[in-house]
């Protein structure tokens, strides 16, 4: 292929370290692809968005095959990199500033869909990935969290979402901690373990999809038929899928509208009976923070704590240094000691980055943006929901398949352009060092 009939992504996703929620799973064996192939469709990317785009090809199209792509091994990249929290819903103004509360509406119709359609998934392939729909928790450390919470609470209301209000007593007893003090109850969503709800969604996929993982794509024609080039294999299709969420510029599409934040977690090993035993609530809880780049906190289903924290702008190569995760790793030991000095002996296992993507305007790239070539990109903190119903309905779009729920998302603009380097660093870094004042506790 000539250099100026294909694309040829500069930056690959290239951080293959576990995450710990793969770490604390068995291995699973990689299954790159080799030879020169065929198929009807090629969607690049397996995560929620790609992993829900070939299912719903498959069942759409089922004389088809359908070869789903990952440059990683499965359940390596942003998917798996999250907190595990499915989020269901976004207020206005107060969850993510700027957001208007018709574009809330939007954003909500279709995270409300993308919900429940994994958690039928769960249920119907019968997936073990502790499911829980417990509400998750905001909470305030200080006097300007808590009146962030009650412009939530009115926000979260307008879009439709169930809130209890949650006394500093309560929210004592849910998360064994006096750290915090008046909370909001945010009913819908779920909180989960997103690399097992990954590997069961992987294995349940119908039989015409192939799946490759460890596979990038090193070069792609930019016409149809269209030819991908991988490290030992070559694939010609007929149409192209890309959900590869922040790696879409690599493709040429999206460039320059995206603002990257490099977010980090630590997951401690299991707590002992006695840890346990000093929490007033034997269960599984879910914290998120009133003002944004504040803590996230999880008791998972086997005892362990999940922190994350730690929000900056992300490197150009979209990657982890060892020692920068050390240091990470010792803010996060201080936070779960400060909020939980009986665990101080228990020990961090894993500690790891994500990337998240942030456009201006909260808008979405999403549709056919060449012939026989479909995209989606949409991450902005909320991608396992919203990804999972994109890459649904971009399926849809391509086969043909109209609905409210289609037109809804087809309605989101593409985001619009953002300010040059060094601008947007400096727009990013000014914007997290506000919101590290504000979380500070009195």
């Amino acid at each position: 292929m000539g250099v100026y009939s294909s694309i040829k992504p500069a930056l690959l996703p290239g951080d293959g370290q576990k995450n710990g929620w793969s770490a604390i799973l068995e291995d699973r064996p990689v299954t790159p692809l080799s030879g020169n192939h065929h198929a009807d469709w090629v969607v690049v990317g397996a995560g929620y968005t790609g992993l829900s785009c070939a299912r719903r090809l498959a069942e759409l199209n089922k004389d088809h095959r359908i070869i789903l792509l990952d440059a990683l091994p499965l359940g390596y990249g942003a998917s798996g990199r999250n907190s595990g929290v499915v989020t269901e819903s976004l207020a206005p103004e107060g969850g993510i500033k700027g957001l208007s509360l018709d574009r809330a509406r939007q954003k909500t119709r279709l995270m409300r869909a993308g919900t429940e359609l994994l958690r039928r998934q769960a249920q119907d392939f019968g997936i073990e990935c502790n499911w829980s729909d417990r509400p998750r928790i905001k909470a305030s450390t200080n006097p300007v969290g808590e009146s962030y919470l009650r412009g939530l609470k009115e926000g979260y209301e307008a879009v439709g979402t169930t809130i209890d209000w949650v006394s500093p007593e309560e929210v004592r007893h849910q998360l064994g901690t006096d750290f915090y003090g008046s909370g909001i109850a945010i009913h819908g969503g779920g909180i989960i373990q997103p690399v097992s709800l990954l590997r069961g969604l992987a294995d349940s996929m119908p039989d015409n999809v192939t799946i490759a993982d460890a596979s990038p794509v090193l070069e792609m024609s930019r016409q149809a038929p269209f030819r991908l080039m991988l490290p030992g294999a070559t694939v010609q299709c007929d149409k192209v899928m890309l959900c590869s969420n922040i790696f879409l510029p690599q493709f040429g599409y999206g460039r320059g509208r995206y603002m990257y934040l490099a977010t980090h977690a630590s997951l401690t090993a299991p707590m002992s009976a006695e840890q346990a035993a000093t929490f007033p609530e034997d269960a599984p809880f879910s914290l998120v923070p009133a003002i944004h780049g504040a803590a996230s906190l999880r008791r998972t289903a086997d005892n362990r704590i999940l922190m994350r924290k730690s929000t900056n702008y992300a490197r150009r190569d979209l990657r982890f240094e060892g020692p920068a995760l050390d240091a990470v790793r010792g803010e996060h030991r201080k936070a779960i000691d400060d909020r939980w000095p009986s665990l101080r002996d228990l020990p961090i296992e894993h500690t790891w980055g994500g990337i998240v993507s942030y456009p201006a305007n909260h808008g979405q790239m999403f549709g056919e943006f060449a012939p026989g070539l479909y995209a989606s990109s949409s991450c902005c903190g909320i991608g396992v929901s919203l990804g999972a119903i994109s890459g649904t309905l971009l399926a849809e779009l391509a086969s043909g398949v109209e609905s409210d729920l289609l037109r809804t998302v087809q309605s989101v603009p593409a985001p619009t352009p953002m300010p040059p380097e060094p601008f947007r660093r400096y727009i990013a870094e000014r914007a997290l060092r506000k919101s590290t004042l504000k979380c500070q506790p009195d």
